[in-house]
């Protein structure tokens, strides 16, 4: 799961990760070194109801049509 620093509030803190992960997306190739812990999220569009307790996404800075991209991990 991918998320852009825009979309990040601004008291979020993101931890460096040790090695830079650049994983291939139907987006393009984006370079991501910091991973961020996303909790209690709702996906309305999916299911009104139902929530996410806890998800970590890598955070990157490309320029991306998308602010969040989720992945197989999803």
């Amino acid at each position: 799961m991918l998320i852009i620093r825009l979309a990040l509030p601004r008291v979020a803190k993101p931890k460096k990760l040790s090695t830079t992960k650049t994983p291939k997306t139907l987006a393009g190739n984006v370079a991501a070194a910091e991973v961020i812990t996303l909790r209690v999220i709702r996906l309305p569009a999916f299911d009104k109801n139902r929530g996410i307790d806890e998800q970590k996404a890598h955070v990157f800075d490309a320029p991306c049509r998308y602010d969040i991209i989720f992945g197989m991990d999803f």
